[in-house]
């Protein structure tokens, strides 16, 4: 089994927040990433490649200038654990430090397994009005089109991935209110995987997560309730990788070769 490459840790990452979430983790949160962008997720990184912006590009703009994206109240601490993780309560203290606005800790196993936190994260999405209206009026440019319908921005996030080594990881974000605005800083405790944290005065510095959605059929067979296969409804995007393991390599299909009718 081949050492744990950098394309390979954010793809397994991504994957982790993602089978947890639902949702899509931008791994350099200082990109850009847009309500009503659209486009694919990467095969080898789990990163979202822009096609375009549904806000943008004709002839969906002048449609999407009635709809424009809605900002929510922030939350103060957003948190995702993947499986096998174990998110530890109570929080841990931290006697020598003051101004601690955030703190947690979690317990790793031998399975690669992560977490990520956001400190004040809002979400900016595109109005569900929208949404519903193209179910009923469908609009033909939206087929097929993987859409990012909501951002989450932050001042300050945590992103950690184990090493399987059974770590212990501490975690506490600073903060404390100067004249020229608020100041953060991580402190962190035990994390010996892949991480990375980010704290500026900003507060939608920083872009580690959004959804990705996508207009389609409901289901492929008829349904067992009687309603209609082809009925229209937002679908969450689907990775376009199959089972990973802990390194991030695609597990082996257990599916055989295909049988092939034979007049012998």
């Amino acid at each position: 089994m081949s050492p744990l490459s950098q394309q390979r840790a954010c793809r397994k990452y991504v994957d982790l927040i993602n089978e947890a979430s639902g949702k899509w983790v931008n791994w350099n949160p200082v990109n850009s990433v847009q309500v009503g962008d659209y486009g694919k997720i990467d095969f080898d990184t789990g990163q979202l490649v822009v096609e375009g912006n549904i806000y943008r590009d004709e002839p969906l703009a002048s449609t999407m200038k009635l709809y424009p994206p809605v900002s929510h109240a922030p939350i103060p601490e957003y948190k995702v654990d993947s499986s096998f993780s174990r998110y530890q309560m109570p929080p841990p203290e931290f006697e020598d430090l003051d101004d601690v606005a955030l703190k947690a800790q979690w317990k790793f196993g031998e399975r690669r397994a992560g977490f990520l936190v956001m400190y004040q994260a809002r979400r900016t999405s595109i109005p569900e009005e929208f949404l519903k209206l193209t179910l009923k009026s469908p609009i033909p440019e939206l087929k097929g089109k993987d859409i990012v319908t909501n951002i989450f921005t932050c001042p300050a996030f945590a992103m950690y991935m184990s090493n399987k080594s059974g770590e212990n990881v501490k975690l506490a974000l600073r903060t404390s209110v100067t004249e020229t605005g608020t100041q953060s800083g991580w402190y962190a405790e035990g994390n010996v995987g892949v991480y990375q944290f980010g704290s500026l005065p900003d507060p939608e510095a920083f872009l580690p997560l959004y959804n990705m959605q996508v207009l389609q059929k409901r289901a492929r067979i008829p349904r067992r309730d009687g309603r209609d296969p082809n009925e229209l409804h937002w679908g969450a995007t689907e990775a376009p990788w199959k089972d990973l393991n802990d390194e991030g390599e695609e597990e082996p299909s257990d599916e055989g070769e295909p049988w092939e009718d034979s007049d012998d």
